[in-house]
């Protein structure tokens, strides 16, 4: 005689193996992700499919409503648009620095994360083009942004740039090195004085980066969360000129090491490489990279969306990044 228990289970079974329970058509999942579980389930390793198979063997149905619509939420993040809307990638109300924001590809990010709600620092040694940015930025999206005039290759005037930042917004979320002067350029090894590739290159861009890297550092740990975004060039993957290799391999090497110390804090350090970039507000393609092509990819960086990227190095170089 069966039990009480047994009638129960058998009464409820019809439910949980419904299609129309959990949101599956006959032949399997919808989507994706509802595929990969279903079949990890009943293919996948030990370790995969035990969480399922326990729910099957409890009679829980794994793919309640509010299951099923997480799932949908998390295949649909990085689609450029679903039913008309725009993709969020939750930085409104964060705090960024933008260094070099005042023009080219700065100012693209500067204008890229304020469309996103991000509140802005641009920081660069120009004041009067960076309060004619700011200006532009605020009226456009209606974002708090503070124009801050600074030189990277001065410790002290970085740690004020940072400083001031904290004490106008309350906390700092992201960090986009970009202020370096251009540089880099190709010249006969005879014709390398020391005085080119340490004042013209390795200060303002390697330890300008670390300066601004190190002042932020304190109150991404603190917050438990950060984002350090560096802008070298594909002169690091490419045997071209020995100052532009040299100050963007520097870089590179040095968001590496910081990702590794950072990590366990929620602090992500990513490098971008640009190549040639077209100051254009459009987006471009296969041998024509935009200004606006590099602002996408440094936002979704700077996004808490991209919590998995870190001591990774992304070109954006239309296919020519060496």
């Amino acid at each position: 005689m069966p039990s009480g228990k047994s009638k129960a289970l058998r009464a409820r079974a019809p439910e949980v193996r419904s299609t129309e329970t959990v949101g599956l058509r006959p032949r399997g999942p919808r989507n994706l992700v509802l595929r990969f579980l279903h079949v990890a389930s009943v293919y996948g390793s030990r370790s995969v499919r035990r969480p399922f198979a326990c729910a099957r063997r409890r009679r829980i149905a794994v793919a309640d409503t509010g299951v099923r619509a997480l799932l949908e939420e998390k295949t649909s993040v990085f689609a450029r648009e679903k039913n008309g809307e725009r993709v969020d990638f939750d930085l409104k109300g964060r705090v960024a620095i933008v260094t070099g924001g005042n023009r080219g590809i700065g100012r693209a990010v500067a204008n890229a994360l304020a469309a996103e709600g991000t509140e802005l620092a641009i920081a660069a040694r120009d004041m009067r083009l960076l309060e004619r940015v700011a200006c532009d930025l605020r009226a456009k999206h209606g974002v708090r942004v503070l124009p801050i005039s600074y030189d990277s290759r001065d410790r002290a005037q970085v740690d004020r740039m940072v400083a001031q930042t904290a004490e106008e917004f309350g906390r700092i979320d992201i960090l986009v090195n970009n202020g370096a002067p251009a540089g880099g350029g190709g010249t006969r090894m005879e014709e390398l004085t020391d005085e080119y590739l340490m004042e013209g290159n390795l200060d303002p861009k390697v330890m300008g980066y670390f300066r601004c890297l190190r002042a932020v550092v304190p109150y991404m740990r603190e917050q438990g969360f950060g984002r350090i975004v560096n802008v070298a060039g594909v002169a690091a993957r490419q045997a071209f000129a020995i100052p532009g290799a040299m100050r963007n391999a520097a870089v590179t090497a040095m968001g590496k090491a910081a990702s590794f110390d950072l990590g366990s804090d929620g602090i992500t350090v990513t490098t971008v490489h640009p190549g040639s970039v077209y100051d254009e507000d459009v987006v471009g393609g296969w041998g024509r990279a935009t200004s606006l092509d590099m602002a996408n990819v440094v936002t979704f960086l700077s996004s808490p969306r991209a919590a998995c990227l870190t001591g990774e190095a992304i070109a954006v170089a239309s296919g020519h990044s060496g």
